[in-house]
Order: structure tokens, then C-alpha cells, then sequence
């Protein structure tokens, strides 16, 4: 068992006043969790930063069960937020198995935007000039234009993941960059 809690536990998680919660703490004491991140009191890793001060908000807490896996405890910066996010990996004993084939389907939004129409519209105007190559129809069908579909709205997705993955990663370096900067506080 595992969770996420939000909340401050000890005087050194914070630099302003510590709000703390007795209930929590019995839950946690009562479900025997643990922190499982080992942030040192020489090297603070606050997730939540105001004008005001920094804490420690976000922490996930385990039976010794999962705690004996881990392998990792990291803060990552999170779009649109005002904390950090924290990443747990663990190291599973469970084999992986992969069955069968991935399926595809096609992403019909695509057809809502007009570039996209048009792209789609001077592809079937060059799929129809390999007819003549196929014995019939339904065989240029089956093993051309199908599998020529699948190409263009498999690189369609392809380039607006990238464009969105460059967007966000823009957004996250601006973000990891403001959280770097030195804070001064009284």
C-alpha cells in the first residue's frame, strides 16, 4: 500500500509555520507507512514554493513492502502548478508479458482540421493513380491504400506530438529554470 500526502510533518519541512494534523499522522502510524523519500536535513527538497516561504508538501508514504523496491524518490517540474511533482519508481518483481499485437485505430479528429483534408485529399489523388497495379479494386484496397492510411495519420500524430512535446518542454525549462533561481527569505 501506498499514497500521496499532502502535508507537512516536521519543523524542518517548511520555513513558515507548520500546520500539522494529528489525524494524519495516527493513519499513517495505524497503516504503518513510511515516507519512502530521504530528503536529509542537509538537502531539502521542497515542492510548493510561495511568496511567502517554501515546504515540503508532497509525500508519498508505503508499507515496507513497496518501500524495499524502490529505486528512486525525484521532484519533477510541472507544468502549470505551483509545486513540484515527485516520482517514485519502483522496481517490480512481477515479469512482464506482452501479448499479441498493438492495435491501431484511427484518429478521426484529424479530419476536423482543414490542412489536414487537404493533405488527405492529395494522397488519395496519388493512391488512385496505383489502381492499375493491383489485380482489382478491393486487392488495392487491402494492401495499398490501408496500409498507406495508417502511414499518414500514424506521421500526422507523430508531428503534433512533437510540436506539443516542444511546447511543454519549453514550458517545463522556464518552469525548472524559475525554481533554480536562489530565494531569499527573511
Amino acid at each position: 500500500m501506498a499514497g500521496d500526502f499532502t502535508c507537512v510533518q516536521t519543523d524542518s519541512d517548511c520555513t513558515g509555520h507548520r500546520y500539522s494534523s494529528r489525524a494524519l499522522e495516527r493513519l499513517l502510524i495505524g497503516l504503518q507507512l513510511t515516507d519512502v523519500w530521504d530528503a536529509s536535513l542537509n538537502n531539502h527538497a521542497y515542492t510548493h514554493y510561495t511568496p511567502n516561504g517554501v515546504a515540503r508538501l508532497d509525500r508519498i508514504c508505503a508499507t515496507d513492502g513497496i518501500r524495499k523496491h524502490k529505486q528512486v524518490v525525484e521532484t519533477l517540474v510541472a507544468a502549470f502548478t505551483d509545486q513540484l511533482s515527485v516520482l517514485l519508481r519502483v522496481k517490480l518483481s512481477i515479469p512482464f508479458t506482452r501479448r499479441g499485437r498493438g492495435g491501431w485505430y484511427l484518429n478521426n479528429s484529424y479530419l476536423d482540421d482543414s490542412k489536414f483534408q487537404d493533405k488527405l485529399k492529395a494522397s488519395w489523388k496519388e493512391w488512385r493513380k496505383h489502381v492499375p497495379s493491383f489485380p482489382s479494386v478491393i486487392h488495392w484496397w487491402e494492401f495499398y491504400v490501408k496500409q498507406t492510411v495508417k502511414i499518414l495519420f500514424t506521421s500526422e500524430g507523430t508531428e503534433r506530438n512533437s510540436d506539443r512535446n516542444r511546447l511543454e518542454n519549453v514550458c517545463y525549462s522556464a518552469i525548472y529554470d524559475a525554481t533554480q533561481e536562489p530565494i531569499q527569505h527573511t
